[in-house]
């Protein structure tokens, strides 16, 4: 596989990461809006400026409070308790998006916020299986 082919494969993948993860994000505050009854501008100001990780928290709350959406409610949490770990599918989202120390050749990291590290490099089959899993993910969530 040539590189310019591979890294076009990695830009497609990673921009289909993102576009999927900000999908179950919004996913996550739907779930919120609804149970609240808040229309959509509303609800963006109250749930905008949170992480996913406590916007699964309170979709869970108060779907447990409200007594209401148990079947999504069981499957936020599963995913919750699945996504504890380090290799979770937010730290390999986070990878991914937001890259990994790159040399690029000339002895100097583009990165200047952190201390040289050694280049690593995903493989195109990594970025495939994390692109399948968040997809899964939102796939679970909308039935």
């Amino acid at each position: 596989m040539s590189d310019d082919f591979r890294v076009g494969r990695q830009i497609e993948v990673t921009g289909s990461i993102f576009a999927q993860y900000v999908y179950f994000d919004y996913l996550v505050s739907s779930v919120i809006w609804h149970l609240l009854n808040l229309k959509k501008d509303l609800g963006m100001m109250i749930t905008g400026n949170l992480d996913i990780q406590p916007k699964i928290d309170m979709a869970i709350e108060i779907a447990i409070y409200k007594g209401e959406l148990a079947d999504i409610q069981k499957k936020l949490t599963t995913f919750k308790n699945s996504t504890v770990d380090c290799e979770s599918i937010f730290s390999k989202r986070n990878q991914i998006v937001q890259g990994l120390s790159f040399d690029f050749g000339d002895g100097i990291e583009r990165d200047s916020n952190n201390p040289p590290k050694k280049s690593t490099e995903l493989s195109i089959e990594y970025y495939d299986k994390v692109h399948d899993e968040i997809c899964e993910v939102n796939h679970d969530m909308v039935l």
